[in-house]
């Protein structure tokens, strides 16, 4: 989903892991409860067809502006190539419509990105229950076309192929902070076709929205921030984007980001989580506390902040081991690029 952008703050306490992932999901529900319940293959006016459109993948595409009907053929004529790339939410959400009347009630909030990606995609409309739990409904006119997508006998191979472009994209993240996807996508999808599998890279782009937050270059480029990159706005500066494509990565760091920690921060973050095992306030987490103090420590944040964040979730004063371990992830931690730390690991 569209990266969350609207935190004017510098503060740690306002770009922690956790808090980043909760305005994340806040922003997506204010725009999914706000979304109207007409689709495009409704009859509409120019105003909501303008507002529709405006909201859709179509225009961060910088597709060429058309009227309601030709954008209506458009969608109709790729949707037995798009059920192909559906992001993994959506593709749940699809199927768990198929078998329930092309209805399907959204009854879990985790699932909220990937309706917004099917609203996004044209694909559906979304209504509401008195308990407020949204309801997608798939236009008729596009059913037959996604039931023929999905099977055909194509579908499984492609599947597994985006599969492991999905988690190949998720472990460079982790390793630099962000990736650039579209000179990945123009190698995947050449080594695919040799496979005799075919992929359109705008559909293999939407694929990647729907499975990742996303951002644009002010160039309209692709960029995919880490959930806990603080600050995404620094390395998309004019000055600021850096050339890592040319760094290699061992086998055992792509398994560590593929598994979201690399070999050797394990040890220091084990023990970290060790020390503060009874420590914590009951109303905490154990596990998002030490989440956002190792991604402080990946991105260059000092001691002093750190012990101040990790004191927000303890219920006792924090002890001399605490800080050690503290330190010891702190020293530990490979910094994600662009980064700076006075550590040298």
């Amino acid at each position: 989903m569209i990266r969350y952008s609207g935190c004017a703050s510098s503060a740690w306490e306002d770009r922690l892991k956790s808090v980043l992932e909760e305005k994340q999901m806040n922003a997506c529900r204010d725009r999914v409860f706000s979304w109207g319940s007409r689709s495009l293959f409704d009859d509409i006016g120019a105003l909501e067809y303008a507002m529709i459109r405006q909201r859709s993948y179509e225009a961060g595409e910088r597709a060429i502006t058309c009227g309601p009907e030709k954008l209506r053929t458009r969608v109709l004529s790729q949707a037995r190539d798009e059920a192909v790339c559906l992001g993994r939410g959506e593709d749940e959400l699809i199927k768990k419509a198929v078998v329930s009347g092309w209805s399907a009630a959204v009854d879990d909030w985790d699932q909220i990105p990937a309706l917004e990606s099917l609203l996004k995609r044209l694909w559906c409309s979304v209504s509401f229950q008195d308990d407020d739990t949204p309801v997608l409904t798939v236009a008729p006119e596009l059913r037959e076309a996604i039931l023929e997508g999905m099977k055909n006998e194509g579908y499984i191979p492609a599947r597994d192929a985006l599969f492991r472009l999905g988690t190949m994209l998720h472990s460079i993240r982790y390793i630099y902070g962000f990736v650039f996807p579209c000179p990945l996508v123009d190698q995947f999808i050449a080594e695919s076709k040799k496979r005799g599998i075919e992929f359109d890279k705008k559909l293999t782009q939407r694929f990647i929205m729907a499975e990742f937050d996303y951002m644009y270059t002010s160039d309209g480029q692709l960029f995919l921030p880490h959930p806990a990159l603080a600050y995404p706005e620094k390395i998309l500066s004019a000055d600021g984007i850096p050339g890592y494509a040319a760094t290699e990565i061992s086998f055992e760091s792509m398994l560590g980001g593929m598994g979201g920690i690399l070999p050797e921060e394990v040890p220091s973050v084990t023990c970290l989580k060790g020390v503060l095992m009874g420590g914590i306030r009951p109303e905490s987490d154990l596990n998002e506390a030490v989440d956002d103090l190792r991604f402080m420590a990946k991105q260059g944040a000092g001691l002093k902040d750190m012990t101040r964040i990790m004191k927000s979730y303890l219920a006792v004063m924090p002890s001399g081991r605490m800080i050690d371990a503290l330190e010891r992830v702190r020293q530990e931690a490979v910094l994600w690029t662009g980064c700076l730390s006075s550590v040298r690991n």
